[in-house]
């Protein structure tokens, strides 16, 4: 059975994504493992930590309910969904929120991670950015980003980001299995400056190898692109962004803004993230 990971804090914003998590869990199978991290205030001492221990017993589900008070309305959301069968189990533990989803997600070899996001800007968003960007930036399974003012549980159109490189076929390949799942149509789209000669050479070799799947290939020419990006999803009226992300270092994140980073602040539909190395 698929896996698939949901960071929990709390928020409507994480509430919100909840309804997707399990819209895609019944979809491929998975059951979910939701995770809530905490940080223990400074200098708690060994009794106090005890307690907090026991409060936090991640061993016994009904003590992590009744603790939270939360978890009941996860419930709530898998039964309106008809979800009940939906596998939950839970689990809170103490440490940063980054390196906690990424190590909980390595060590349960967890197929997706499903989590909301507020976004951010200016300095913010260039040099920390939120936990989901970072989280984004680092995981090794596949990331679906949730903006916390989206509620539309449509995913019938996908938009791919794509600069038409070999590589990213296999990735369409993989995406066209997920889109059939939702019986989704699928946008491939490449934004750059200029338009070049070899264009109808490379859309016409893409449609021949996918001429079986529901895709459509787009290449526009464009300075501003995202910018046309966000134009590209409004008239095409997308339901769902996926792209591939390729993981960078401090220094590249701190003076290379990539369009994926950019994009799961600013997007206002799901971001769906396919990490590459």
């Amino acid at each position: 059975m698929k896996k698939i990971l949901f960071p929990f804090d709390f928020s409507m914003t994480s509430v919100n994504a909840f309804a997707y998590a399990i819209k895609l869990a019944k979809k491929v199978g998975a059951e979910i493992i939701t995770v809530h991290a905490y940080n223990f205030p400074a200098g708690v001492t060994n009794e106090y930590y005890s307690n907090l221990l026991e409060m936090y017993d991640v061993t016994e589900l009904g003590s992590f309910e009744n603790y939270t008070n939360e978890v009941p309305k996860l419930r709530e959301i898998a039964e309106q969904q008809k979800a009940q069968h939906v596998k939950l189990s839970h689990v809170l533990e103490n440490g940063e929120a980054v390196d906690t989803i990424l190590k909980l997600a390595d060590k349960n070899q967890v197929d997706f991670i499903v989590m909301g996001t507020n976004g951010a800007s200016g300095l913010e968003e260039g040099l920390f950015g939120s936990v989901t960007e970072r989280v984004m930036n680092r995981s090794k399974c596949i990331v679906l980003a949730i903006p916390g003012s989206c509620n539309d549980l449509s995913l019938s159109k996908i938009l791919f980001l794509s600069q038409y490189e070999q590589r990213h076929k296999k990735t369409l390949h993989d995406l066209t299995v997920f889109a059939k799942g939702f019986k989704a149509h699928i946008d491939v789209l490449q934004v750059k400056p200029h338009h070049s000669d070899d264009e109808p050479d490379t859309i016409s070799e893409w449609k021949k190898e996918f001429s079986n799947e529901d895709i459509h290939f787009h290449i526009i020419g464009s300075d501003t692109v995202e910018e046309t990006i966000t134009d590209f999803m409004e008239l095409h009226h997308s339901h769902l962004l996926a792209m591939t992300v390729k993981h960078k270092g401090l220094f590249e994140r701190l003076f290379y803004y990539s369009i994926a980073s950019k994009m799961v602040f600013h997007s206002k539909i799901p971001v769906l993230s396919i990490p590459y190395e």
